[in-house]
């Protein structure tokens, strides 16, 4: 249930470790949280996230959005009731009180999810944990940018958590994490007219394929030519003009284009 899970930092609390929140409201969201008062919750938990809206060509747009994620750092099982109860009672107390309402979740859901307990994720893996990530949005326009960790209000960096119509890639398909270099390197072609016109044209806008059916050769950082293209994605990042942001797509396609030997 998206009103439990997804939470806006408010303002800070009188405790070090814990933050004022208060629950995002959906208008589509079928299970509603009638909470509308602020609460207190430890911040060991809590996740910034990417929603799809956020994503831009090369850059994620400032946000609000946060989530609960009850999970240690590589582990796709979620911390037990009994570990949480050690380091986060009010965040305990918390999930507890929602306890009737997440468990109205579909059956499908509740068999899918990471951990034994009620307040389990579905859709957590190793590839939830990589340090590089590009995400991207399947839906109107699929644009992507590379993911970098966000500094919180409370003072701490976390890498973010990408929502639903946010779909990214942190590994190949031997299961090893990309590097820095590979993922400025992927979002580069992504970004490309020709990908992006590719993948609209391909499937409706309103749902694109996230198994992208695009030629994407595995980056060498010895090829001149994928080394150029990380080159200019991390210029694009770094980009408040759009007219060079326009000119360094093009460049990156021109590229990509010999690439496939077009």
């Amino acid at each position: 249930p998206a009103e439990v899970y997804f939470i806006e930092p408010v303002r800070p609390s009188r405790r070090l470790d814990t933050y004022l929140f208060k629950n995002t409201k959906f208008r589509s969201a079928i299970y509603k949280s009638h909470n509308n008062a602020v609460f207190e919750l430890e911040t060991r938990y809590i996740r910034p996230v990417i929603k799809s809206p956020c994503i831009k060509s090369f850059r994620i747009e400032d946000s609000n959005n946060y989530c609960i994620f009850p999970y240690d750092e590589g582990n796709r099982d979620s911390v037990s009731i009994r570990g949480l109860n050690d380091t986060c009672e009010l965040l305990v107390r918390y999930l507890l009180g929602n306890k009737n309402l997440i468990e109205k979740q579909s059956e499908r859901s509740r068999s899918i999810a990471r951990g034994s307990d009620f307040y389990s994720l579905s859709k957590v893996g190793i590839y939830t944990f990589s340090e590089n990530i590009v995400a991207f949005r399947d839906n109107t326009d699929p644009v992507s940018a590379v993911i970098k960790p966000i500094q919180t209000p409370w003072g701490e960096t976390r890498m973010p958590i990408c929502a639903k119509h946010a779909p990214y890639i942190s590994m190949d398909k031997n299961n090893r994490y990309i590097t820095e270099d590979e993922a400025y390197y992927i979002c580069g072609i992504l970004n490309t007219v020709l990908v992006r016109d590719y993948l609209l044209s391909s499937f409706s806008g309103r749902s694109i394929s996230i198994d992208l059916n695009i030629k994407l050769p595995l980056y060498d950082q010895r090829n001149p030519s994928h080394t150029r293209i990380c080159e200019l994605s991390k210029e694009a990042h770094n980009q408040n003009d759009d007219q060079r942001i326009n000119e360094i797509i093009c460049e990156i396609e021109e590229i990509y284009l010999d690439m496939c030997e077009i």
